[in-house]
């Protein structure tokens, strides 16, 4: 049973099987399935990130929800299990559950269920539950779903909570941040990241952080699906310069009616020295300018940072 369930996609796992093996399998078994179904999954580990974010006084959410997060029926059940085996007379879901309350409690129970809807419809849920909204949650589960998973998570959230997720949104964010989160709600990847670095150069000051954060952002999607696809250097390099091309184009149409050169105009008006050459040359997806730049960015702030120097910000790249 473990090998037959090895062996298949996620998609592949029908109902049947996958509640036959949550039944008869122990936590080690099962956590073979669930590495399998994610490279990198590790039961043993994540129960034990479990147990430290409820034990005690208080709870640490982030490291809860980060043990959770996006995992499948399998991998919670052998989580369950060994959490069981760790520390005998515990019931995980009963120890989440006991330490979360209200929006917290309703996205703790969700992604106990194993459901990826149910859990980015809860997660949005607790993002802007309450004063203030976390937008970075907002964005990080609304980015990458396909239509059909966008519209999924629509009709749950309104199941689930009885709103509109789009009027939600509209009500509960504003300017940019509304302007991102709809764009992804939608789809339109190239316009959220247009307006995200849009966002980090409004006002007073810039966001050199959160510029560059858009474009490794880029990169690690792009690398992400070239590991599953198998692609070559030369196609992650083509898939960068196209999105990057493409927030370029976005930026132009929602900021300038088009012009093709406003996102340089801008960096060139809000930007210096290094960090403009920085900006620069990921935008263009030259790694040699993003190396140099990186240097003259360490030389400006009046140290060496001899480790930063020596790696030069180069990523892996699929051959």
């Amino acid at each position: 049973l473990v090998e037959r369930l090895k062996n298949r996609r996620v998609p592949e796992i029908t109902t049947a099987l996958q509640d036959k093996a949550i039944a008869q399998l122990d936590w080690k078994d099962l956590d073979a399935i669930g590495r399998a179904q994610s490279p990198g999954f590790d039961a043993g580990l994540l129960v034990r990130d479990v147990r430290g974010s409820v034990k005690g006084m208080g709870t640490d959410e982030n490291r809860l929800f980060k043990a959770l997060q996006g995992r499948t029926p399998i991998q919670i059940a052998a989580m369950r299990k060994a959490y069981a085996s760790f520390y005998p007379g515990r019931n995980m879901d009963d120890d989440v559950l006991s330490d979360t309350e209200f929006s917290e409690e309703d996205r703790a129970k969700a992604m106990l269920s194993g459901d990826p809807v149910a859990s980015a419809a809860a997660t949005l849920q607790d993002a802007m539950w309450g004063a203030g909204t976390d937008e970075k949650l907002v964005m990080d589960t609304l980015r990458g779903k396909t239509p059909a998973e966008r519209d999924a998570i629509m009709d749950k959230y309104k199941e689930m909570y009885g709103v509109d997720l789009r009027e939600r949104i509209k009500d509960d964010m504003e300017d940019n941040d509304r302007d991102q989160a709809e764009a992804l709600l939608t789809g339109d990847t190239p316009k959220a990241d247009a307006i995200a670095v849009n966002e980090a150069m409004d006002g007073p000051g810039t966001d050199e952080d959160a510029i560059h954060a858009v474009y490794s952002r880029i990169r690690d999607e792009v690398e992400a699906d070239a590991r599953s696809k198998g692609m070559t250097t030369a196609e992650v390099n083509a898939e960068i310069e196209r999105r990057t091309g493409a927030l370029k184009a976005a930026y132009g149409a929602k900021y300038a009616q088009d012009d093709p050169n406003k996102l340089e105009a801008d960096f060139k008006d809000d930007l210096e020295d290094g960090e403009l050459n920085l900006v620069l040359a990921e935008q263009a997806n030259d790694q040699t300018a993003m190396d140099a730049a990186r240097i003259q960015i360490e030389h400006e702030g009046l140290y060496t940072d001899d480790d930063k120097i020596d790696t030069g910000g180069r990523r892996y790249a699929p051959q």
